[in-house]
């Protein structure tokens, strides 16, 4: 029979186990700050090369074409023609090294990349670094305007409170889209054709019209009425979501044609095709 452990025991347990999670916490870290530096660098290094006029003649547009090629060929995975392209971002958006917080990962920054303007990458930035954002809830925040909509709303406590709701502001957002739409979001994106690409940036001028119209309304009388919870607030989203499919159902009326696409963004920017000359 195993005897009862001493205190002592116990003790020695809890250091040694404490000694190799440290450890371990460390390597993570010093491993982080590395790639981080490298990606850094790597980005110098194309944009300090591109910036010689007789390499910017000889490999133009190729340049990153050929890194990709020969650096997987002598290091394996991790650069790809995108990876490059955000690694020279990466050096553009911050030229002084030390400003970079270790406290977010490449992954982190390659989302943060992805903003329009820098006030946008950097309300994100201090976001995601004060709130311990991880990177699937630092991409949902971006995807779901927490900064469009904080700019344009009067009650910035309030977005900000609800942005932390987190899979609650998803529901309520899915309810506002399914409401106006007729489709939940993940099937307006298996509509469209999209896999990880953002519904907002796939929409046609009149489906962003009325997403829009839906989210405003939602946010209108969610002032009025001042929910408590998410019951009450699920109500008031599908009231928003209603007066967009009022809407909707008006301009189809009108126009004999569904308001709701198929299209997305790549359609639209696809070289148009030649005719062929006979």
């Amino acid at each position: 029979m195993t005897p009862e452990p001493t205190q002592e025991y116990v003790s020695l347990v809890s250091h040694i186990a404490n000694l190799w999670e440290d450890a371990r916490n460390n390597a993570i870290t010093a491993v982080n700050e590395s790639l981080l530096k490298a990606s850094w660098e790597t980005g110098q290094y194309i944009v300090e090369f591109e910036q010689e006029g007789n390499a910017k003649a000889r490999y133009g547009e190729r340049l990153l074409v050929n890194l990709s090629k020969d650096l997987t060929r002598l290091r394996g995975r991790g650069f790809s023609r995108s990876n490059l392209t955000y690694m020279r971002k990466f050096y553009l958006a911050f030229p002084k090294c030390e400003t970079i917080s270790h406290k977010l990962t490449w992954s982190h920054y390659f989302e943060l990349l992805k903003c329009d303007d820098s006030l946008e990458m950097q309300f994100y930035m201090v976001q995601a670094i004060n709130e311990g954002w991880k990177v699937k809830e630092l991409k949902r925040q971006i995807n779901s305007s927490l900064f469009q909509r904080l700019a344009l709303s009067t009650d910035k406590e309030g977005v900000l409170a609800m942005s932390k709701q987190g899979q609650q502001y998803a529901l309520l957002t899915d309810i506002i889209t399914r409401e106006w739409s007729g489709m939940t979001t993940r099937q307006y994106k298996q509509y469209k054709g999209l896999k990880k690409e953002n519904l907002r940036d796939n929409m046609t001028n009149v489906e962003l019209a009325l997403n829009m119209l839906a989210e405003a309304s939602t946010t209108e009388i969610s002032k009025q009425k001042n929910p408590k919870g998410y019951t009450q607030s699920a109500k008031i989203a599908k009231e928003g979501g209603s007066v967009a499919k009022a809407a909707r159902k008006q301009l189809e009326s009108k126009t004999g044609k569904s308001a709701i696409s198929s299209a997305k963004a790549s359609d639209y920017l696809l070289p148009p095709t030649e005719d062929n000359e006979d």
